[in-house]
């Protein structure tokens, strides 16, 4: 992505695309598509638009790629990430649309809090999507004012990566937000910082506690009950376990691209970038999460971005920090896993359909009269992460992102666009 170019006409052309989009009647098949006033106008062999047009190259197209659990540029965190630079990473993995969760040190359990981290995140062109706490100051006590922040927009409520609420009150939370038809999304444990790797061989070859698979388990089972008892829609973004046997409506299930493409093994030289929350588990654990997205038990892959100051997280095994600046490359990351199970239209429902059903939000697909609201990529190309503290660092990800489509914007073709205004 070293060309800079947005364009901002009204209508654009793409020519000899190829769709990537199983819910489209033109997946897989090369076309070219009328954009006009950001919806879809046409789409079929050699087109000649009625009104003067933008010429747009691109290998494939996808309906926009979409994060629902990042943790990234949350105010007062600029020495972690700044709001510009997570806008361009976001733009460098293709999404127009992320999810991000309140900091512990701002939450959002009042409205005015709420909007001040949406306008905080509108100073660049992806669309971003605040969580509201679930409960003050993320205590898990007393529950945040969840009628007035789902009547100001909040479409959901979350107490960040680092908290789980008390059993009784997020059952009591599920309940009064069902009636509002808005999800609670949470983390099955909090981090066990005396248990930061798997419980296997090798916890033992390390010589440091492990984290067992039957605690996630035991907090997966209760997660279940909690949910057949209330009614009430519950999101688990990062799975890091088999779930073959799970079949609970209003239960969503995610993972991390992290967790398809690495395994506990990542960690025997200390490296503190794979230090991650749900821990890294067992090789047979791994190729189980990689089948249940490809049979649809897993909804949704997210990226569980995790930026850190390196004073932070460039240090001993021990003493540095969970998650890591993962956002940039986890969309290929993800596809460089799946692509031997699934083809591009069928693994982009991961990053789009799947999270966008979890959030409560409507999907596109690359029909006429469609948003046009586009990831533009190659699935055959190669590309690497550039950033040192990222666990993709140095790999080579199957893919190339070309850009993002807005609809209300156009088409960005660099994160070399985004303005930084700090």
């Amino acid at each position: 992505m070293d060309e800079i170019m947005a364009m901002t006409a009204q209508h654009f052309l793409f020519k000899s695309v190829r769709i990537t989009d199983a819910e489209s009647s033109f997946n897989g098949q090369e076309v070219d598509v009328w954009i006009g006033e950001g919806i879809i106008q046409d789409i079929g062999p050699r087109l000649k638009p009625s009104e003067p047009y933008q010429s747009v190259e691109a290998t494939c197209i996808s309906p926009v790629w979409v994060d629902a659990w990042n943790h990234g540029a949350a105010p007062k965190e600029e020495h972690r990430q700044s709001v510009a630079d997570w806008h361009r990473a976001a733009l460098a993995s293709g999404l127009g649309m992320v999810q991000v969760s309140p900091a512990d040190h701002n939450p959002a359990h009042e409205v005015s809090a709420w909007e001040g981290l949406r306008n905080h995140y509108a100073q660049g062109p992806v669309v971003c999507i605040p969580l509201a706490s679930l409960s003050r100051g993320h205590s898990g006590e007393d529950l945040s004012d969840l009628l007035s922040l789902a009547e100001a927009g909040a479409c959901g409520f979350s107490d960040g990566p680092n908290h789980v609420v008390r059993p009784e009150r997020l059952e009591v939370a599920l309940r009064y937000l069902s009636v509002q038809g808005k999800a609670v999304w949470t983390p099955l444990q909090k981090p066990r910082v005396q248990k930061p790797v798997h419980e296997g061989q090798i916890h033992l070859e390390l010589g440091v506690k492990g984290s067992p698979a039957w605690e996630e388990e035991q907090a997966l089972q209760q997660a279940i009950a909690l949910v057949q008892a209330s009614g009430g829609r519950l999101v688990v973004p990062v799975l890091s376990m088999p779930i073959e046997h799970v079949r609970t409506p209003n239960l969503v299930l995610g993972t991390s691209a992290l967790h398809l493409a690495f395994d506990e093994h990542a960690l025997m030289g200390f490296e503190p970038r794979y230090k991650q929350w749900p821990v890294l588990r067992s090789a047979k654990d791994r190729e189980a999460l990689v089948q249940a997205c490809v049979k649809g038990h897993i909804r949704f892959i997210c990226s569980n971005h995790r930026p850190w100051h390196p004073d932070e997280k460039d240090l001993e095994f021990p003493a540095a920090a969970f998650g890591a600046s993962q956002m940039e490359g986890f969309g290929l990351g993800a596809w460089t896993i799946l692509k031997e199970y699934l083809e591009p239209g069928s693994f982009v429902r991961l990053l789009h359909k799947g999270p966008l059903e979890a959030m409560e939000k409507q999907t596109c697909k690359i029909e006429v009269g469609e948003k046009a609201f586009f990831t533009l990529w190659n699935p055959e190309g190669k590309s690497r992460v550039s950033e040192p503290l990222s666990p993709w660092f140095g790999m080579d990800l199957q893919g190339e992102i070309e850009g993002v489509f807005f609809p209300d914007k156009g088409l960005i073709r660099s994160k070399n666009e985004v303005e930084d205004k700090s």
